[in-house]
């Protein structure tokens, strides 16, 4: 296997720190003929080592973190130019633990790192079947030398165990463990120095993704750890009371079916849960687990933005604006012809890249 010798000096530095941690390394690579924008890439994960991110313990979210133990290699639907591993997630509160993988693709020399979560529950990677936008933007982040995560989780996310009314705050414990772990064992391996802004480490997620994002800055304390954050369509869990038609004072917030089951499933319900019944018992509940069910946390360390799509018929772009106007002073971008998904949309895609570039 040839190594260029920038690479190969980051990979021995990465050695040396890691082993003088106690941990075991394996590397992962694709052939360089599968990885676009890069004649040599590596990617090199802690593996069978359970590990928490050790910076975030006094960050002080109102909820804790979990315990994210990293797998071995992932070739199954691994997307093309990319290297992927397994993990898995255990959560306060939540019973058993949930599967995921991370497709990582990182430049000789990277300067920054982007994460990216999938909409709905995360059961697909970001960039799946998306066609040209998504990659013409993953040429563009390369070529300013930024390394890209997507996370997908094969089961969800957002489903809890069958009857188990855990909702989705707490099972947003998983996303925010992995975006944790990401910052402390690959952006601090690749990148480590302090972008102010830029980035950096940055998180982007679309629709469900982008409640991921949201709720690990509001409710789990990652602000301190997160230079920038891109939310596109979303977030969609903001006053879950309001969009499971409780509370009508604003009629576009309310979920239609398809959402509504989604929120069922993440408090144990297959079918006919509380947000499918309006339940009026729920209405606290709802509030509570709602990304702005706290006061609103100070991100002002963080380049915030929202994307939405003019033509965006769901209720998204409501609450995404409901989450702006509690947050303040949070710009909003809408982008004429884009609809839900932003990575169907050129001209969505091409902002997004030029906000998570800097």
């Amino acid at each position: 296997m040839r190594i260029d010798n920038v690479a190969g000096r980051r990979i021995a530095l990465l050695v040396a720190l890691v082993v003088a941690a106690g941990l075991i390394l394996v590397a992962v690579r694709a052939p360089d003929d599968e990885r676009p924008g890069s004649s040599a890439s590596s990617t090199i994960l802690p593996t069978s080592t359970p590990a928490t991110s050790s910076t975030t313990a006094a960050l002080g979210g109102d909820l804790p973190l979990g315990v994210l133990t990293p797998g071995g290699s992932a070739s199954t639907d691994c997307p093309r130019g990319f290297d992927c591993s397994s993990f898995q997630v255990t959560c306060p509160g939540v019973a058993g633990s949930s599967d995921g993988t991370l497709a990582v693709r990182l430049p000789p020399d990277p300067r920054g790192l982007v994460v990216l979560f999938s909409g709905g529950i995360g059961d697909q990677w970001w960039s799946a079947g998306q066609g040209r936008p998504a990659a013409s933007m993953f040429e563009h982040l390369a070529e300013q030398s930024l390394g890209l995560v997507q996370v997908r989780w094969p089961d969800g996310w957002l489903v809890a165990p069958a009857g188990a009314e855990v909702g989705p705050a707490a099972l947003a414990c998983r996303p925010a463990t992995v975006a944790a772990w990401i910052h402390d064992n690959v952006y601090e391996a690749s990148v480590g120095s302090d972008h102010a802004g830029t980035c950096g480490f940055c998180l982007t997620g679309n629709s469900g993704g982008a409640s991921q994002v949201a709720y690990a800055l509001t409710r789990y304390g990652l602000a301190p750890l997160i230079d920038g954050a891109v939310l596109t369509s979303g977030p969609p869990h903001t006053s879950l009371d309001a969009a499971c038609g409780i509370d009508s004072s604003d009629p576009a917030l309310v979920f239609g079916p398809r959402e509504a089951r989604t929120i069922d499933a993440s408090y144990g319900a297959a079918a006919g849960g509380p947000c499918a019944r309006h339940d009026v018992a729920f209405q606290a509940r709802f509030a509570q687990d709602s990304v702005d069910g706290v006061p609103p946390p100070n991100l002002d360390g963080v380049r915030l933005r929202i994307i939405l799509g003019a033509d965006d018929q769901t209720s998204a772009p409501s609450h995404a604006r409901v989450f702006a106007q509690w947050i303040g002073d949070l710009d909003v971008v809408e982008v004429p012809g884009m609809t839900h998904p932003i990575q169907q949309s050129q001209q969505a895609v091409d902002l997004l890249a030029e906000e998570v570039a800097g």
